[in-house]
């Protein structure tokens, strides 16, 4: 239902009620192209500061209520709109209305909470400067964007953070804050009626104003290249090519997004299949249009070594070449076709994802059923119209190209340059080859089961032969299936001599088999609008397998020759190896990934824990097709084998396919060998010199393992310190502004595991985190938690979980680790039970018990090291 309150609010409701939650959404038609020269970042900040307080809630009652509730909010910023969210159970769903309209109505913008929020905003800035991906993102709009706003950061600048004052925040809120640019959409479980006077209620309310949209600045057309090739600090290097596009609701957009898919979306792709799968000169390529109210770009990213750079030009202007000339070959529409339209189905798996979906078509179509139209728009493409937007918009004379690499010099950008001109020095002749092209493409339209889909859950357990045991889920209320397959593995089974096997095998198991190499593997699973890949975790490995209920019984086949027939060829373990070094190389980059590391080396001494998943270059070279081969069928052979599948199914044929597929294993039954975690006598203080913007600090102690009933209580006091209505969110960024981020960490494996808190903050703030991070440990150890806290902390625990539970690839995965694991399977669906319980007296034992060890402090930033 879609209608317009007396002041201008529109509204849309979609009611679900496939799961007993609820998402309500405001979004704002105002983003950072809406601010003027001064005011860059004044919508991200405002974005912040309307959850510090109104005319009703105090600071920090917010979050409290709804992570009270069970539920979770958050809110973000883009160039065009302002999104605020909560999703919450279907009792609170007048609570999530309340807030987001006093949010909207009635922010307080008081002085001091403004002032410290703008050391929170200027600390997530700071996170800009140290993240490659975001510099380069920086560079690549400034570059295509010289007067309209959409060149300058949705964040803004530090100095503008500093000095905007009460009155220009108040004003600028106030004249776009207002129901006349505003959406409300709410999904999910209710009664229309209900939610009707509801949304009376509490929106009714907010006061209209004259309104009228600033006009943005035009931007000038690219008349020739722009090449912008920059000197960075980082050890990653990576590079955009783009081309201007027209606004979102230009009649060229859906060729270009399929001529897209086509060139760089998915392992079938052309760039994809023969940068990185053939040739191997990419550790990553894509290729992406991104849709923008005044315009926005085609663009082709990718990562590679610097001396590789040159060739990756060449190769992309040749896979161009190609396109524009023959145009989508009938079977590259088909896929396109298919996964495009499919896109919908995954999308309303939960009710974030219907209120994103059904916001986002509202908001930019003014229809939040526009999906549908688009698909005829694309199923009346021809190829012709594939060729002539290639030939269109990718013309050379406008291509910008944005490199950053540490390998930067003169003489390297030289030769940058001389293979760019090269290699773009023609626009694209869609005429070449006309002749050869087809007039027109013949699509199937996917057609989905019909019947019964409310939802009937019924979980049990099949013992189809020893050692291989099925778990099945029905959940037929969208038509979508999830399955899983583990075996015990993982870094507790790798040798000292062969640190990165499980990775290394994870990253190529499903990759081919004797029957199907990758190319004709990707083609099958794309085919089937499909995703499949395999994992490698601590103590487990096995397969994910995510389709549509169609296509489920073609699958579990190659599943099945996955297990059976791998293939582990020494090319594509070659090009993987070369990759994960990369890899090794590239953690330079990433802090926070080295804090962890070195924490985990001195919590988990000697312990399979402690080691780095990607090994090393030595245990690497020693990894071959025979290696890896003989590690995988001693794991088959040795141990157990689970199967879980939760979803749309028929139950007999799945089992029947199954059996036929994997009956014949037989796997172990060994007890798992729990080793021992190291103890540590006294604390550990690790410092590594980084010249980042930066501080990132891990502060943690050794803890329980999965086994042991008082992690339940180490999952409370997590909860207590998480969220933005948590300890650590409260007293160490809305109260001291010593960071962006900051929250408990925690895992849990067979042999023990670890409790901590992360803080990313500036160099000058790393004694003030450290003291109040032990100050709010000791609080647990030493002071009784209030009751009031407790059962904040068990609603938000519990809510949690439940929100998360709306996948079926979450409810998959758990129910495969919880079977291996020896957990009961019904834990996962009633988590209530196992935290309601908990006492005042559980909590502060367990806070006595862990916080009175010795820590393990890990700091990584500038400064020395020890």
């Amino acid at each position: 239902m879609k209608y317009q309150l007396k002041n201008g609010l529109t509204v849309l409701l979609r009611q679900n009620d496939k799961a007993p939650v609820v998402s309500v959404q405001v979004w704002v038609k105002t983003g950072s192209a809406d601010e003027k020269k001064g005011e860059e970042g004044i919508s991200h900040f405002i974005e912040h500061l309307v959850f510090k307080g109104t005319s009703k809630y105090k600071v920090g009652e917010i979050a409290n209520l709804v992570e009270n509730a069970g539920g979770e909010m958050n809110a973000y910023t883009s160039f065009d709109q302002t999104v605020f969210y909560i999703t919450l159970s279907r009792d609170s769903l007048e609570l999530g209305m309340d807030i987001l309209s006093e949010m909207m109505g009635r922010p307080l913008f008081e002085k001091a909470e403004t002032d410290r929020e703008r050391e929170v905003v200027i600390e997530e800035i700071r996170r800009d400067l140290d993240s490659p991906e975001r510099q380069l993102g920086h560079d690549l709009f400034s570059t295509m964007y010289k007067k309209h706003p959409y060149g300058k950061p949705v964040i803004g600048f530090t100095s503008n953070i500093k000095k905007f004052s009460i009155a220009k925040i108040r004003g600028y809120f106030e004249k776009h804050y207002q129901p006349k640019n505003m959406l409300l959409v709410v999904t999910g479980d209710f009664e229309t009626a209900d939610c009707k006077r509801k949304v009376l209620k509490y929106f009714g309310d907010l006061k209209p104003s004259a309104f009228k949209r600033s006009a943005r600045p035009k931007e000038a057309e690219i008349k020739s290249p722009r090449i912008v090739i920059k000197k960075v600090d980082f050890e990653k290097t990576q590079a955009y090519l783009t081309w201007r596009i027209p606004h979102q609701k230009h009649k060229d957009v859906p060729a270009l997004e399929l001529l897209s898919m086509a060139l760089g979306q998915g392992d079938t792709s052309l760039l994809v299949d023969e940068l990185r799968l053939k040739k191997g000169i990419v550790d990553g390529i894509g290729s992406f249009v991104y849709s923008l109210e005044d315009g926005g770009l085609f663009g082709i990213s990718f990562r590679t070594k610097p001396e590789l750079v040159n060739q990756v030009i060449a190769e992309i202007s040749r896979a161009l070449g190609t396109l524009v000339q023959r145009s989508l070959t009938q079977d590259e529409f088909a896929r396109a076709y298919l996964n495009l339209s499919t896109e919908q189905i995954y999308s309303i798996e939960t009710v974030d994802g219907m209120a994103r979906m059904y916001g986002s078509m509202m908001f930019s179509f003014g229809d939040p059923d526009h999906f549908a139209e688009y698909l005829k728009q694309v199923k009346a493409l021809k190829p012709a119209d594939i060729q002539r937007v290639a030939s269109k918009y990718l013309d050379p004379g406008k291509l910008s190209f944005i490199l950053h690499s540490k390998a930067v010099t003169p003489a390297y950008a030289k030769e940058v340059k001389k293979t760019l001109a090269a290699s773009f020095s023609k626009k694209p002749n869609a005429a070449l080859k006309k002749d050869k092209v087809n007039s027109s493409y013949k699509v199937k339209t996917l057609k989905m089961p019909k019947g019964d889909r409310k939802t009937h859950v019924i979980t049990e357990v099949v013992d189809l032969s020893p050692g291989l045991n099925i778990i099945l889920r029905h959940q037929p209320e969208t038509p979508t299936v999830s399955v899983r397959m583990g075996l015990r593995g993982g870094l507790r089974y790798e040798s000292q001599e062969q640190l990165g096997i499980t990775e290394l095998l994870s990253r190529s198991w499903a990759l081919e088999t004797k029957r199907y190499n990758e190319q004709e593997m990707n083609k099958l699973i794309e085919d089937s609008a499909a995703g499949l890949s395999a994992f490698g975790g601590r103590n487990t490995f096995g397969l994910q397998l995510d389709c549509l209920e169609p296509y489920l019984e073609n699958l579990i086949p190659i599943l099945g020759q996955i297990v059976r027939e791998p293939l582990f060829s020494d090319s594509v373990l070659e090009r993987e190896k070369s990759i994960i070094l990369r890899q090794i190389k590239l953690k330079a980059d990433n802090p926070s990934q080295i804090a962890v590391m070195k924490f985990l080396e001195t919590i988990f001494p000697g312990h399979p824990y402690g080691r780095d998943s990607l090994g090393n270059e030595t245990s690497l070279a020693q990894l071959n097709s025979a290696t890896i081969r003989a590690h995988y069928e001693k794991l088959l052979s040795q141990t157990p084998m689970t199967i879980s599948v939760v979803g749309s199914f028929d139950k007999e044929k799945v089992l029947k396919l199954l059996q036929t597929e994997f009956g014949q294993f037989r796997q172990g039954f060994g007890d798992i060998k729990v080793m021992d975690q190291p103890v540590l006598m006294e604390k550990n203080l690790i410092k590594n010199a980084l010249q980042k913007e930066q501080t990132h600090i891990l502060y943690g102690f050794p803890t329980f393992g999965l086994k042991d009933s008082r992690k339940w209580s180490l999952h409370l006091i997590q909860s207590i310190l998480a969220g933005m209505g948590g300890r650590l969110f409260n007293e160490l960024r809305e109260k001291n502004s010593l960071a962006y981020s900051v929250s408990p960490v925690r895992m849990e494996g067979l042999d023990g595991g670890y409790f901590g808190v992360y803080i990313g903050c500036a160099p000058d703030k790393t004694e003030k985190s450290l003291e109040l991070i032990q100050k709010e440990l000791d609080r647990l150890k030493d002071e009784k938690v209030p009751h009031d806290e407790i059962e904040r902390g068990k609603n938000y625990i519990v809510g949690r979980h439940n929100i998360d539970l709306q996948r079926k690839s979450s409810i998959a995965q758990t129910l495969l680790l919880d079977h291996i694991y020896g957990t009961d399977l019904d834990e996962a669906f009633h988590v209530d039970q196992l935290y309601r319980p908990l006492s005042q007296n559980d909590i502060q034992q367990s806070a006595q018990l862990i916080f009175s060890r010795p820590p393990v402090v890990s700091i990584v930033g500038p400064g020395g090291s020890t």
